[in-house]
């Protein structure tokens, strides 16, 4: 190369400011375009999953619409109802406490933002109870008190508590309240008798508390629990009557059949029974149940369990 090459001034290279503009406007458009094909592919995906929590709730199976709730809300977590609903469902099918306690937290995130979800507020409590967390429960129950005083689920939850601490007097009023509400539970009317019953009332109050749940609201619950009472009072004949009325009621009811079979088994019945006649009745019974219902793994246990106590003893092998 020659001197004059060497001195000779090198080209500039110059920016092309339009192909610049271009390649930045097609990366905005790219960029764009992507954002947006994405936000489509997710709203697309979380309304499917939405669908799919809701038609799964409908139709029974609560375990899909768990798994569709929880990662349609991994999708967008600020839809207060979905959380809602799935706290519902967790607390309904919870097998574990550590499920129970995750429904309880969501909760109580929702009532941060809504304390005056009494319907809510109620459901916390009783998810509090039945973890065992009887101080947030009564927290609860003691604004619910006052915002639900018509419900009687509130007062029957007091008095769950009361009893837990030792305030009887306060639980026998609560249930009291519970029963005038009218409530349906007749586990209310159970827990009330046996207050009352150490309390040393008279008997003939405490069975009218089961008389009036019967006339309300008569449900093999009711009729089995009104028969335990009897039993413990000897009163065998009129603990069988009430069983054979809440088995007409629900004939395949597991502690009703249960119930009668041990009655009807105990040496120490009262005189006034025909065993003979009532283990043959019971028989029949079982036998139209489990022949309608070959998977019925306890009944089929309690009609053997009759059969070998009337001599039937092959049979029931």
């Amino acid at each position: 190369m020659s001197v004059n090459e060497e001195c000779r001034p090198q080209a500039r290279r110059v920016l092309n400011l339009k192909a610049a503009v271009i390649c930045v406007v097609v990366l905005v458009v790219i960029s764009t375009g992507m954002r947006r094909l994405h936000s489509r592919q997710v709203t697309a995906t979380t309304e499917y999953l939405k669908r799919t929590a809701e038609t799964a709730k409908t139709q029974g199976t609560p375990e899909e619409a768990i798994q569709a709730l929880e990662r349609y809300l991994a999708f967008g977590g600020g839809d207060t109802s979905a959380r809602e609903t799935l706290s519902i469902l967790l607390s309904e099918h919870a097998t574990d406490n550590d499920t129970l306690q995750s429904a309880l937290m969501m909760g109580e995130a929702l009532l941060l933002n809504d304390a005056d979800h009494h319907e809510l507020r109620l459901r916390q409590a009783e998810l509090s109870i039945r973890l065992g967390q009887y101080s947030d429960a009564e927290s609860h129950l003691a604004r619910l008190q006052k915002s639900l005083s018509r419900n009687p689920q509130v007062w029957y939850l007091s008095g769950v508590v009361a009893v837990r601490a030792d305030r009887t007097r306060d639980a026998i009023q609560h249930y009291q309240n519970a029963v005038q509400l009218g409530i349906t539970d007749a586990d209310c009317h159970r827990r009330l008798a046996d207050l009352l019953t150490e309390q040393g009332t008279d008997s003939v109050l405490i069975e009218g508390l089961f008389d009036q749940l019967i006339a309300e609201h008569d449900s093999a619950d009711a009729r089995r629990i009104k028969a335990e009472w009897l039993l413990k009072h000897s009163r065998d004949r009129e603990a069988i009557d009430d069983l054979w009325s809440g088995l007409s009621i629900q004939p395949d009811d597991i502690r009703l059949n249960g119930l009668l079979a041990n009655v009807l088994s105990d040496d120490m019945l009262t005189p006034d029974i025909n065993r003979p006649r009532e283990q043959a009745r019971l028989l029949k019974h079982l036998k139209g149940q489990t022949d309608g219902q070959p998977a019925a793994e306890r009944l089929r246990l309690y009609y053997a369990h009759a059969q070998w106590r009337s001599d039937q003893r092959e049979d029931a092998i």
